[in-house]
């Protein structure tokens, strides 16, 4: 007689696979891919609101700034235009400046500097040409520079406030 008991199987666990309740780890770590994907969001727009802050913040000191320069320019031409003025007015005589009347045809009509012979035509010249073309009385053009046909000097432009119209 052997003393030998014989080995019993013992049941093996049940698998339940799909019904399985998921454990505390997996709900953890569900748990911090939602947190993070959130703060990531949360990041993100605050970088697209602060991009766009700064953006319209430079648009506005942009146009603040071109405001300024042409204001600036404005300013510095009406001053340099009421100097012209200024010195047509009261060197009208002074033979340092030239002072001429250019009739509707461009050719001189008067000078406060010594009378010429000859026929001295300005028709050709940029500063008669946009007076003549610009329809507008008493406005200051700057041309590029020329000399004098009658003065033989560098000259500054600007059209007469009582002026006959060209046409």
């Amino acid at each position: 007689m052997s003393t030998h008991k014989a080995l019993i199987p013992l049941p093996l666990p049940v698998d339940r696979g799909r019904h399985r309740a998921p454990s505390l780890r997996n709900w953890f770590a569900l748990l911090l891919v939602c947190v993070l994907a959130a703060l990531w969001a949360a990041v993100d727009w605050d970088n697209r609101k602060s991009e766009q802050n700064a953006k319209a913040q430079m648009r506005q000191q942009t146009a603040a700034l071109a405001m300024a320069f042409a204001d600036h320019t404005e300013a510095t031409l009406q001053r340099g235009d009421h100097i012209l003025l200024q010195l047509r007015q009261d060197w009208l005589g002074d033979t340092a400046f030239q002072i001429s009347v250019i009739a509707a045809d461009g050719t001189l009509a008067f000078s406060n500097l010594a009378i010429s012979s000859e026929r001295v035509d300005w028709s050709d010249r940029e500063h008669f040409k946009v007076h003549r073309d610009g329809g507008q009385l008493d406005r200051l053009f700057v041309s590029r520079p020329v000399k004098g046909r009658v003065s033989g000097k560098w000259a500054l432009c600007r059209r007469g406030q009582h002026c006959a119209r060209y046409r």
